[in-house]
């Protein structure tokens, strides 16, 4: 709640009550679902991942340890024994969102997270992941370098959106439609122009009506 405000409002949607309860981030990691909900924010984070077996252990970038579906770097006898999130910097912005059909209890269509630097208006430090638009959480390293070093405007951002249509091409399924997600997922970077150039307008959904 106090390092990564953002991040904590995500996990209060993680799965169910009992998920949160007895799940842990290793396992969601180690999962290597292209939809588990911590990955892309652990990789906009710039995280790593400790991988131990009895003869020792290993670090590895979170950046390298998804591999293909399903499949990552963990060797047959080894398991993620420690994640390592580095803290943001007293200038730096970590931003998610989570879209799915419920809000407890499932998975992502598409979870977007956004971690960025303003330096006297330009966007450095730019890193961006996506769950739900590849077939593994994957950084978005195009969409980042359209960003990087560009101003907040428009068509900062339109350049960006261009470029995310290019890098992914998400499968269809019965969470959404490969357009949907492509849609989703420009909508997101629409969400992030329009929070930086109107900061006071941000909506952040807390409270739910039963």
């Amino acid at each position: 709640e106090t390092h990564y405000p953002t991040f904590a409002h995500l996990l209060h949607r993680l799965g169910s009550q009992q998920v949160r309860n007895r799940g842990t981030l290793g396992g969601n990691i180690a999962n290597a679902s292209p939809i588990g909900d911590t990955p892309p924010v652990l990789l906009a984070l710039n995280a790593w991942v400790e991988l131990a077996n009895q003869d020792g252990s290993r670090a590895l970038p979170l950046s390298d340890f998804f591999l293909d579906y399903k499949k990552t770097a963990l060797a047959a006898d080894e398991v993620v024994s420690r994640i390592f999130i580095p803290q943001l910097a007293d200038d730096a912005v970590l931003k998610v969102w989570k879209l799915s059909k419920r809000r407890e209890d499932d998975i992502s269509a598409v979870l977007g997270a956004f971690h960025y630097r303003i330096d006297d208006g330009v966007m450095q430090d730019v890193r961006i992941a996506f769950g739900g638009m590849a077939a593994i959480p994957k950084r978005a390293l195009q969409t980042e370098a359209a960003l990087t070093g560009q101003p907040i405007a428009k068509e900062s951002f339109q350049a960006a959106q261009r470029a995310l249509s290019e890098e992914f091409h998400p499968m269809s399924d019965v969470r959404g439609t490969q357009h949907y997600r492509h849609q989703v997922a420009a909508n997101l970077l629409e969400r992030l122009y329009l929070s930086l150039s109107v900061p006071n307008q941000e909506v952040m959904l807390h409270a739910y009506a039963h």
